[in-house]
């Protein structure tokens, strides 16, 4: 009798062990593009990671306003000249520019207005905040 419920026992575990290893599912995360890089009016380089503690979003697609923080793994002269390179392509105009420790462009597009500060982190990566805000539409006296 003992022998037949050791052998019960056994019999059960195993089958709970194959039930288990049958419903195991692969551990993996969800796959998709971040919504972040899927602005149709601001370039977003590839690898960027976004800085959720420094972003502030409101609108969708080109009626967006707001503060676009993230970090990138390239230097601040490559993320200069990609943003010099880029931003006319989707239709915006450079007002100006300061290169410097903290480097900053300026462009205008239609009734907005976009500020880019570039700031080298360590290890050669690049912070960058992208800031898009209405023109003003105030009359010089």
């Amino acid at each position: 009798m003992r022998k037949f419920l050791i052998s019960l026992v056994f019999v059960f575990l195993s089958g709970c062990a194959m039930f288990n290893q049958g419903s195991k599912q692969p551990e993996e995360g969800p796959k998709w593009t971040p919504s972040f890089a899927d602005f149709k009016d601001i370039p977003i380089i590839d690898k960027a990671k976004m800085e959720l503690q420094d972003t502030f979003l409101i609108g969708v697609d080109e009626n967006w306003t707001g503060k676009l923080s993230f970090s990138a793994p390239y230097s601040l002269t490559q993320m200069f000249d990609f943003y010099r390179e880029k931003m006319p392509e989707f239709g915006w105009s450079e007002i100006a520019t300061l290169r410097s420790q903290l480097s900053v462009i300026v462009y205008v597009r239609y009734d907005r207005v976009s500020m880019i500060q570039l700031k080298p982190t360590m290890m050669n990566n690049t912070y960058v905040s992208v800031i898009v805000f209405p023109k003003s539409n105030a009359v010089k006296k």
